[in-house]
Parts: C-alpha cells; sequence; structure tokens
C-alpha cells in the first residue's frame, strides 16, 4: 500500500531526513533501532505544554493510575561492564493514583502514565498515522493461542514518561516485547542500546514460554553483558525521536535535570499472526470445523475417528493456504471490517442497477459466468450504494445505511460478492483518501 502525503507527515514530522531515505521503514522491518535528534515536534509539544510536570497531570486527573519505578538500593550500581555499569535493580511499585504518586516522584522515582491515550485525540491520530504509512491495521490482530494486544480497540498505547533530576542510576538492562517510537521533549535522558545476538524479533519471554508451552526465550531483565554487543550511547534531548523495535536491549540514565518523554508502544501483528487469523477466520465458516474434536486427547492416544477428524481439518487448511491472496484480502482484512480497512466504489456502468431488482439477483453478470444470489433484506443496501456514486464508501457506513435488517457479516458478504461480479470497486484504506 503507498502512503499518501498525510501518513507520510507522520514519519517525516518525526524522521524528516531518515525519511528521504526511507530509513524509518527499513530500521522498523529489520529490527533495528534509528535515533534522529532535530526541533521540536509541535504535536508532541502541545501535550507536553498542557502537561509538563506530575502536578498538571494530578490536576487533570487525580485518581489516574501510574506506574512508579524506582531502585533497590540508590547507593550502589551493580556491575562494571560496558553494559551494565551503573544500573542497578530496578523495583516496581504496585499501582497507584498520580496524586499519590507526585511524592515519589519528588523523592526520585520515575513515573510512567499509561492511561492518556482516551483523553488525547491527537495522539490516538499520531499512533494510527503511523500504522498507515507502515502498512499496517489499525485494529488488532489476534488468535487464539497468541498474546493479545492491550487493548480491543487500539494496537498501541501512549506512556508519558517523567524522570525527575538527580536520579544517578539507570533502569536495568531489558527488552520490550512491543515496538516503540519515543519521542523526547523535555530535559535530556542517556539511552544506551544493543542487539543480542541469540535474539530476533522476540514475542515472549521466558515466564511467557513457560506458560503458553512456547519454545524458551532468553530472559527480558539483566541478561549477562558479555552477551550483549556493545550498546551504542543515544543522548536523547528535547526534539529527539527514537525508533526501538522490540527485542533491542536498552537501559536508560537520567541527567541532572527532570525530563519527560512521550512514547507510541505497539503491538504489531507478524506473519504468524496474519496466517493464523486468516486461517481460523476460514475454517470457522464450516460448522464442522466449529464442532468439538472428541477422543483427539485421550490417555491411549487419538482415536481412529479423530484421526479422521484431523485428516480432514488439515485438508480444509491445506485447500485455503491454496490461494493466500484471497485468505489475506478477503478472510483477514475483510473480518477486520472496519472503516479503515476497506473501501468500495460502485462502477460506472448503468447496468449496475441490476442490483436492486427484485429479487435482488445477479445472473452471469458481464459474462463472467457468476451467479450471486442477494438477499431481499440487500436491496435498501443496494439502493443505498447506487445513490452515493461515485463516492468512495467503507464497510461501517454499509452497515449504517442496511438498517439493523442485515448481520454485519452479511453486509460484507454482499459487498464482497458486488466486488467479484464486477458491480463494486474495493481497495484497502480510509474512505476517505
Amino acid at each position: 500500500m503507498t502512503a499518501d502525503a498525510s501518513t507520510v507527515d507522520a514519519l517525516r514530522q518525526l524522521f524528516p531526513r531518515a525519511s528521504e531515505r526511507n530509513a524509518p521503514r527499513t530500521h522498523w522491518a529489520e529490527g533495528r533501532h534509528l535515533v534522529e535528534h532535530g526541533d521540536p515536534k509541535d504535536l508532541e509539544e502541545r501535550i507536553a505544554e498542557r502537561f509538563p510536570t506530575p502536578e498538571a497531570l494530578a490536576d487533570f486527573a487525580p485518581d489516574m493510575k501510574v506506574s512508579v519505578y524506582g531502585f533497590l538500593d540508590k547507593n550502589r550500581a551493580e556491575g562494571t561492564a560496558g553494559a551494565t555499569e551503573n544500573v542497578q535493580d530496578l523495583h516496581t511499585f504496585p499501582p497507584t493514583s498520580i496524586s499519590d504518586a507526585v511524592p515519589l516522584y519528588h523523592s526520585g522515582h520515575t513515573i510512567v502514565c499509561w492511561r492518556m491515550l482516551e483523553h488525547l485525540p491527537e495522539a490516538r491520530q499520531r499512533g494510527a498515522d503511523i500504522l498507515e504509512a507502515l502498512g499496517l491495521p489499525h485494529q488488532p490482530v489476534a488468535t487464539r493461542g497468541l498474546l493479545d494486544p492491550w487493548s480491543s480497540t487500539w494496537p498501541f498505547v501512549l506512556s508519558m514518561v517523567y524522570t525527575p533530576a538527580g536520579v544517578g542510576s539507570g533502569l536495568g538492562l531489558h527488552y520490550d516485547r512491543f515496538d516503540s517510537v519515543v519521542v523526547h521533549v523535555r530535559g535530556h535522558k542517556r539511552w544506551r542500546v544493543g542487539r543480542h545476538p541469540f535474539l530476533e524479533y522476540p514475542l515472549y519471554n521466558e515466564e511467557l514460554a513457560a506458560r503458553l508451552d512456547f519454545p524458551p526465550s532468553l530472559p527480558r531483565m539483566g541478561t549477562q553483558s558479555e552477551l550483549v554487543t556493545d550498546l551504542e550511547v543515544i543522548e536523547m534531548r528535547r526534539g529527539s525521536a527514537l525508533i526501538m523495535p522490540r527485542g533491542i536491549y536498552h537501559t536508560t540514565l537520567a541527567d541532572d535535570e527532570a525530563s519527560l518523554s512521550l512514547g507510541y508502544h505497539f503491538s504489531l501483528p507478524t506473519w504468524s499472526h496474519v496466517v493464523l487469523a486468516a486461517l481460523e477466520r476460514r475454517l470457522t465458516c464450516d460448522p464442522r470445523m466449529r464442532t468439538t474434536p472428541l477422543d483427539a486427547f485421550g490417555p491411549a492416544g487419538p482415536s481412529a475417528e479423530a484421526r479422521e477428524g484431523m485428516a480432514w481439518a488439515a485438508e480444509r487448511a491445506r485447500e485455503a493456504l491454496d490461494d493466500p491472496q484471497k485468505l489475506l484480502e478477503e478472510d483477514l482484512l475483510g473480518n477486520l471490517a472496519s472503516h479503515h480497512q476497506a473501501a468500495f466504489q460502485v462502477e460506472p456502468d448503468a447496468s449496475a442497477r441490476l442490483l436492486i431488482a427484485e429479487p435482488p439477483v445477479v445472473v452471469d453478470y458481464g459474462g463472467q459466468g457468476i451467479d450471486v444470489e442477494l438477499p431481499a433484506a440487500a436491496a435498501g443496501l443496494c439502493g443505498w450504494m447506487l445513490a452515493g456514486a461515485p463516492d468512495w464508501f467503507g464497510f461501517a457506513e454499509a452497515l449504517a445505511a442496511a438498517e439493523r435488517q442485515l448481520s454485519p457479516r452479511a453486509v460484507w458478504n454482499l459487498l464482497q460478492q458486488c466486488v467479484e461480479a464486477g458491480l463494486l470497486r474495493r481497495r484497502w484504506g480510509s474512505p476517505s483518501r
């Protein structure tokens, strides 16, 4: 998908020089960090002006829950190797309100607020623009057996990290299981980042691996420094922006002035998520696929009937995998079913008015040998689509126009059938583009 001017701006505003050589996308795809120092970023600066201190945040929402981090022993730095010098064990306080956290901040602890996204539509738009520029979905993609993202609505969260002045030690060396874009808006903070030679694109840490019965993973916290490549020192200052892909070990060291940074943290799908999610949607359309696999897990092993059922199910999966384009475009993207995923336009052909025939049936349209039978309740929706020609419209608009006479699945099926019959043109992306 080619990004238009509005989506290109999302990355260009944060990484203007690097974007000239497409470096943000390249580094993200390859799991490499990228930093660019430049002018203050207008959008994030406006947020910082509203909430420059924890006190300002407490005035806005005194009971909002925040995370508080501190150190077990401020007077003792652990390790002398380059990767762990001046790094101490991190202590995480139980979640508390921002009002109660302000005194902890002034005693030298870091406050992280994760719950401001719903109050900052401009931040939601920034995150959505980054996703669209990368050609990634605006809704979470998750299948059973895989980890769900933070929210069923947004595949990213916003962090506001307040670090007080005079904190002489950095956070413990660790990696995150999400991708981040960090924008520094106040003060200075020193980061040290590096890749582990045996850790590539991690989806889980050692604890989750054990719980989910996944292959073992390296520890997320406190790995041996000799296994980490030389850490690069990054001086984050006002106007700096940093891409931090998941799996990059990093630690921070505060300078002698208070700092504030904003982070967009993305729970993004992998190719594994995409294939499994699309395959599950395709297979569960078959009622038999939704039945219980009796005797498949007996103490003596699966029964003959269960083996037969598994062979049948595996064959259905193989059939689905034979058409990967349909699996992606219809079974996955189509079932995300939101206004920003797919847009439709009535083809400029007068014979498309066959859509509102009674009963609404299209037979062998355009010589394509397609026999499409539309439910009688679809006549109103078809009329609405024709009345809107040639404007693009989205799934949400079509669903609203169906006036609850059709289920969401029926509306989507109708749109798909009309595309296959050559009556509608479809593209992926927002109707407004």
